[in-house]
Formats: structure tokens, C-alpha cells, sequence
């Protein structure tokens, strides 16, 4: 059986205005500044990690990097191992490389649309809780979920479908079928596939085609409904653009809206997912995006 990755823990973002990100992460979505770096670098904390996003200066303002945690030493080598039988070229991480992601060991590697990629174990913890700038009843994370999910475009549809079940050991959670009209207003292929590593419904998702940008959006999860209503409004109020309505997604049933990060690309702030048990799951195709609601504001 390949060795999986058990849950997406970091991701790394690319920005123009570092201020402006600042502003967002900690005013809008309530994440904690922990420090920065040298080059400005902002480590954003929702837990008890060290960080679970960064924000790193780069005009590009798209997706930067992924990091997805394995359990231990011989889970990150047997995952080395297998991603250079699939064709990858691994490298190991430098003691400073790990330390600047607040992990104790890490491999870096890219996935087939080039997206530069990292595992790692041993993660830094702080062992003080985490507080939110904002009155928000915290964020869903953990062992069992991960910082939350990526929506990207990647350049071959079937080819990433393999790396990230064969080389990452991810399982296929379900498919989405949107319409011709909707794929095609998206900028995606007709299909989109969801992959999940733990509980979480899916900690990444992906179509071929091209987005405005690589990443579409990624989600955070909040503890409780009424912060997602608390921020939506808070939105509204400091003119941050919305990119669609509350409504919920028939896959995952995920409460959630969406607006637009300082980068251009999107952010879902979202309440209740759907959990996945690979005892009983079955993949099946989705039709229609969103239950209700969802209704477009501002596209992307």
C-alpha cells in the first residue's frame, strides 16, 4: 500500500502588498500574525502550529507553494522513495529550509503542472492557545483535517489524478460535472476531481484549463455558523469584494461564501463539511455546484 500524506498543513502565498494581506488575514478572517520574516515574509497562525499559511513577497500574487505532512522519518523517506520511482525528482531540505517552515524535516519536490510542493514531519506547536484578532469561536484544523483545501487548475487533468493518488497516496473523494456554460465561464474542463487524505471532504481539487490564476481559492473552516454570517457582513462593511453569496455545495455541504484575497484570487469561508469515511464512502459524480445559494457577486 503507498504512503500517503495525512493532511495539507501549510500553504504559502505570493503577494504584492504584503500590508494589505496583513490587514485581511487579521481584520477579515481572523488569523494571528505570528511573526514575519526577514524579507517581510507574514506567518499567519489558526492553530496551534507555528503557521499554517505564509504570505511571501512575489508579484506573481498567486500560489506559491504546498506542504503536505507525513507522520514520521520513515514515512517521509518511503514517500521520497516513491515519488522518484514515479518520475519526481526529490530533494531534501536544508536545515534552513526546514527551519524557515517550522518543521523539523521536509522534501521538496514538484507536482506534474510544476507547482512546487514540500512533506515534511515534525511540525513546530505552540503551547499556547490560539486567539483570533476577532471574536470568532476559532477554526477547524487538527490532525484530522488539515489547514483546509486548495482549488487549483493544473495543466493535465489525468496526470495529476495519478500523482497525487499514486505518489501521494490520496484517495478520490468524489467528481464534479458542471455544465458546459459553467465550465466554460470558470475557465475549467468539464470535470473536477476532489481528493481527500483524512476526514476532511477534500484538501485539494482541481480542473484542467486555467484559471485567472493557478489558484482559485482556498478554504478556512470555522467552528461555528454564526461566524461565517459575522464575516459576511463584515465584508460588506469594509468593502472587501465578495465573489459570491452564502450557499451550500452539494459534495461536501459546506456552508460557506466566497471573496476576494488582496491577491485576486479567492478565499471560502466556511462552516459544517462533510466528513469522509474511506470504510463506507462511495465516488460518485455531482451535477450541480451548490444546493442553494452561492449566487455569483463578483467573478474572479
Amino acid at each position: 500500500m503507498a504512503t500517503a500524506v495525512k493532511q495539507l498543513g501549510y500553504i504559502g502565498l505570493g503577494a504584492s502588498n504584503l500590508d494589505a494581506w496583513e490587514r485581511y488575514a487579521t481584520e477579515i478572517l481572523g488569523l494571528q500574525l505570528c511573526e514575519r520574516g526577514p524579507d517581510g515574509t507574514l506567518y499567519l497562525r489558526m492553530d496551534d502550529y507555528h503557521h499554517r499559511i505564509s504570505v511571501h513577497p512575489d508579484p506573481s500574487d498567486d500560489l506559491r507553494l504546498l506542504g503536505w505532512e507525513v507522520e514520521d522519518h520513515r514515512a517521509l523517506e518511503e514517500l521520497a522513495r516513491q515519488l522518484t520511482e514515479w518520475g519526481v525528482k526529490v530533494e531534501h531540505g536544508t536545515p534552513a529550509e526546514a527551519a524557515a517552515r517550522s518543521v523539523y524535516r521536509l522534501i521538496k519536490f514538484k507536482d506534474p503542472s510544476g507547482i512546487d510542493s514540500e512533506a515534511y514531519y515534525g511540525p513546530l506547536k505552540y503551547n499556547t492557545p490560539f486567539k483570533s484578532p476577532r471574536a470568532i469561536g476559532g477554526f477547524l484544523t487538527g490532525e484530522d483535517y488539515g489547514m483546509g483545501h486548495v482549488v487549483i487548475a493544473v495543466d493535465d487533468l489525468d496526470k495529476s489524478a495519478s500523482f497525487y493518488q499514486n505518489a501521494l497516496g490520496m484517495r478520490v473523494t468524489d467528481i464534479a460535472t458542471p455544465s458546459e456554460h459553467r465550465a466554460k465561464r470558470i475557465g475549467i474542463s468539464s470535470h473536477m476531481i476532489f481528493f481527500h487524505c483524512n476526514l476532511r471532504h477534500h484538501s485539494i481539487a482541481f480542473g484542467s484549463g486555467r484559471y485567472t490564476k493557478r489558484l482559485n481559492h482556498f478554504l478556512v473552516q470555522v467552528k461555528d455558523i454564526d461566524d461565517v454570517g459575522a464575516t459576511f457582513d463584515l465584508c460588506m462593511d469594509s468593502e472587501v469584494p465578495l465573489v459570491s453569496s452564502i450557499g451550500r455545495h452539494a459534495n461536501d455541504l459546506m456552508i460557506s461564501f466566497y471573496m476576494k484575497t488582496p491577491s485576486g484570487f479567492g478565499c471560502e469561508f466556511g462552516y459544517g463539511g462533510r466528513e469522509v469515511d474511506d470504510r463506507t464512502w462511495k465516488v460518485v459524480m455531482n451535477r450541480v455546484t451548490s444546493l442553494w445559494g452561492h449566487r455569483t457577486i463578483n467573478a474572479l
